[in-house]
């Protein structure tokens, strides 16, 4: 599943390893602490293959990008920052709207 097409680049598929590593710990954190709260089992199973895709999706992003040339690679990963960071901010908006 991870760097299928890292092959062009000496080294992208030990870093998206890596990076597949972090995203499913992190992923596993959610899901920690998703089961720490009291929530309806079917909502509890809906969040977490939300968040199963989710990790799975920027996987699949990553090596995609990976296989594309170096100067179109720069282009689409500041794209895809802009658009996390995006997400960051609606969360923190979230987190402070909870108190």
């Amino acid at each position: 599943m991870v760097a299928k097409k890292a092959g062009k680049n000496p080294g992208a598929k030990e870093q998206l390893e890596k990076i597949s590593l972090k995203a499913k710990s992190s992923a596993q954190a959610i899901k920690d602490q998703l089961r720490s709260v009291t929530v309806a089992i079917e909502e509890r199973v809906a969040i977490d293959d939300h968040i199963n895709n989710m990790s799975n999706e920027m996987e699949y992003l990553l090596d995609s990008i990976d296989s594309i040339p170096r100067a179109g690679q720069k282009k689409i990963l500041v794209a895809y920052k802009k658009f996390l960071k995006e997400n960051l901010d609606a969360v923190d908006s979230r987190l402070r709207k909870t108190g």
